[in-house]
């Protein structure tokens, strides 16, 4: 079989197999470093976290059909979009907590309540916004569509990164989350006065 790669393109066949390698030993490192992560401190605040995000995610994913039903498919997106960036605010609140250096009960309780209300509203926008997509854009301008779409929405993420790599550096962590969490949730609102809200998939399109 990888001879037929290398029919297509000389060395292909070694790309795919050095691709498949370096794959591996990074699944492996994180497995190892997952492995001797101590459960205290930030490494506790780090996998309570995930476990929150992990939790919330799958509960939205059960739940949003039932949400858009009730509420509209495109009230349930802008609904999501609230839903994944106010919850973002715990992790500067997290802050304020007492013991919050060590990672005290108060800031993982904080921390997994916020990272699951995210997961359940990124759950709910995604669902939501897949939905839309399938029943307004033709089947035949639907891939360049969706090109556009994750062209804006992963090409901002190296900038965003950026910007925001430098704010923290410039302001502070604490200072720089809050600047995080206001962006986000204003991204969400100008959504509001527009059209999506009311949008509602007929029962044929479900």
């Amino acid at each position: 079989m990888l001879a037929d790669y290398n029919s297509v393109l000389p060395g292909l066949a070694d790309r795919i197999v050095k691709m498949a390698e370096v794959e591996q030993n990074h699944a492996h490192r994180m497995q190892r470093w997952f492995a001797v992560l101590p459960f205290t401190g930030q490494g506790a605040a780090f996998l309570i976290a995930l476990a929150g995000l992990a939790v919330g995610g799958l509960l939205g994913s059960v739940t949003t059909k039932r949400i858009t039903g009730r509420i509209g498919t495109g009230m349930a997106y802008v609904a999501g979009a609230f839903g994944f960036t106010a919850p973002l605010a715990p992790a500067p609140l997290a802050s304020l907590c007492p013991g919050h250096a060590s990672g005290g009960p108060l800031v993982l309780m904080v921390l997994f309540c916020g990272e699951f209300l995210c997961g359940f509203g990124m759950m709910v926008l995604d669902i939501s916004i897949g939905a839309i997509f399938a029943s307004v854009i033709p089947d035949d301008i639907r891939s360049r569509v969706s090109g556009a779409f994750s062209a804006v929405n992963y090409g901002a993420r190296p900038i965003g990164a950026l910007l925001g790599g430098f704010l923290g550096s410039s302001l502070g962590l604490v200072p720089t989350l809050w600047i995080a969490v206001a962006g986000g949730v204003f991204g969400a609102a100008l959504m509001v006065p527009s059209p999506l809200p009311r949008f509602r998939l007929q029962p044929t399109q479900h």
